[in-house]
């Protein structure tokens, strides 16, 4: 009778051998939680891992049908359907009907994936820095007394580094001061004659040169010599005049309504002697030192009134 028994049981386990032969679905915990807890999402999306680990052509993915998942899964299409949308709602898939293949290709988005699994804590996020920086050795050995040559080697990196970085600051702040000390010092009667002479009223020079002092630190043109700032003090003075215009007036003859760099043009419009301005047209500015001066006067108004107006 035991031996009729054995028998039995190794008949049995043969044909529950073929019923499961080699394609055992493996439930995934990890999956089902970062698919909101959907364990039909969570097998659907390891079976189509399964098969985008032995995709050859990452570009376009690998084919699929619904009914081929359907009897790989044993689910019903309407699960599998909706399993499917979940995962695109996630974007941990794509999905690609070629309809003229009639075929659909999916594609698996795996950082989607493991930055969902890092946010639920599933897995650890790995220290972006190298394990072997200096840097990170550094602070992992800074309350040791270690006296390995390699740990001292990188204090001493760390510490050059420290160093030339606080040079870099303290001479960023010790320039900006004098540079503001230079600012506050540099309007000298050339200037504020220049300013009367286009019509300035007094009340509004020491307005104009706050501002103009905020635009010069803003613009980083402190690095410029003091020979350069009565260059922008025109081209200031020009954008004062002409902000509410939709061009910058110079001389009283030219209007400029807008510049090109390369090559140099400006649409400008001239007045005639009937003391009427004529149609605006583009033209070329000669390769002259007087001419390039004016062009470069004018761009840089452009540019200060562009940037008074953005305030």
């Amino acid at each position: 009778m035991g031996q009729l028994k054995n028998h039995h049981t190794f008949q049995d386990n043969a044909k529950l051998g073929e019923i499961i032969n080699d394609q055992t679905l493996a439930y995934n915990p990890k999956l089902k939680k970062i698919c909101n807890d959907n364990i039909i999402a969570g097998l659907v999306l390891n079976q189509l891992f399964y098969w985008w680990r032995n995709c050859t052509n990452r570009d376009i993915g690998f084919y699929k049908t619904i009914k081929d998942l359907q009897n790989e899964l044993c689910l019903t299409r309407y699960s599998i359907d909706k399993a499917i949308k979940l995962l695109i709602e996630l974007n941990f898939i794509d999905r690609n009907h070629k309809r003229l293949e009639h075929k659909t290709y999916y594609k698996i988005k795996t950082d989607n994936i493991i930055n969902a699994a890092q946010k639920a804590g599933l897995i650890e996020i790995p220290i972006k820095n190298n394990q072997n920086s200096p840097r990170l050795i550094y602070r992992q050995c800074l309350k040791s007394t270690c006296n390995n040559p390699l740990i001292l080697s990188c204090k001493n990196w760390i510490k050059r580094k420290r160093i030339k970085k606080d040079k870099k600051k303290r001479d960023i702040e010790d320039k900006k001061t004098a540079n503001e000390d230079m600012l506050n010092n540099f309007l000298s009667e050339k200037y504020i004659n220049y300013a009367l002479d286009c019509g300035i009223s007094d009340n509004f020079i020491n307005k104009l040169v706050n501002d103009f002092k905020e635009y010069l630190l803003s613009k980083k043109k402190e690095t410029c010599k003091n020979s350069d700032y009565f260059f922008y003090w025109q081209a200031w003075i020009l954008a004062y005049i002409n902000r509410n215009n939709k061009y910058i007036e110079f001389d009283g003859k030219i209007r400029v309504y807008e510049i090109k760099t390369n090559p140099k043009q400006i649409y400008i419009s001239s007045i005639k002697k009937t003391n009427l301005w004529s149609a605006k047209a583009w033209t070329g500015v000669i390769n002259e030192p007087i001419a390039i001066d004016r062009f470069n006067l004018i761009q840089e108004a452009f540019k200060i009134r562009a940037f008074s107006n953005g305030r």
